[in-house]
């Protein structure tokens, strides 16, 4: 009887190990999909900052050219405003693409056929999550953090099973 309920539970062992092979991969797919959407969200703050930057960079070379006007400036103030324009233009349309980029990434993660789809590649991601950074944070006791990643991560769980079966 032994030898024939052997065979049933290394099945059964077997199934548990596709179990936490399933939910491993589960694991890792959500953090992934979590970090291409975080990433996201900091590229679509960094295009805010760049537009504020071109604000005022655009402010300053507009008081520059009134002043040039007036007479209380130098003319070449006017073209170091430009420059600065200029720069700022230039990190806006890259920060933008950035986000573009980003969010491409993400829809190919989120969806089967990814950019293929044309109802996918015309969708736009509007995040809806702010990055709030708290002013403290509860730090554990890694002796606490080990212990609990033994019990409940799904690969060291798998391994146990594994030797269960040998």
């Amino acid at each position: 009887r032994s030898l024939n309920s052997r065979i049933i539970r290394v099945a059964k062992n077997n199934r548990e190990i596709s179990d936490l092979a399933f939910k491993q991969q589960v694991i890792s797919t959500v953090s992934q999909v979590q970090n291409l959407y975080w990433d996201l969200v900091t590229f679509i703050a960094d295009v805010r900052g760049r537009e504020e930057d071109l604000r005022r960079a655009e402010k300053l070379y507009q008081d520059n050219k009134r002043r040039v006007e007036i007479g209380t400036l130098a003319p070449i103030e006017i073209i170091r405003a430009e420059a600065e324009v200029a720069t700022a233009q230039q990190n806006l349309t890259a920060a933008t693409t950035n986000v573009q980029q980003q969010e491409n990434v993400l829809k190919n993660a989120i969806s089967k056929n990814g950019l293929q789809s044309p109802s996918v590649l015309e969708a736009t991601i509007v995040p809806t999550d702010r990055i709030d950074v708290p002013a403290t944070e509860e730090i554990q006791p890694i002796q606490d953090l080990m212990s609990l990643a033994l019990k409940v991560r799904p690969e060291i769980i798998q391994s146990r099973v594994q030797l269960t079966n040998r």
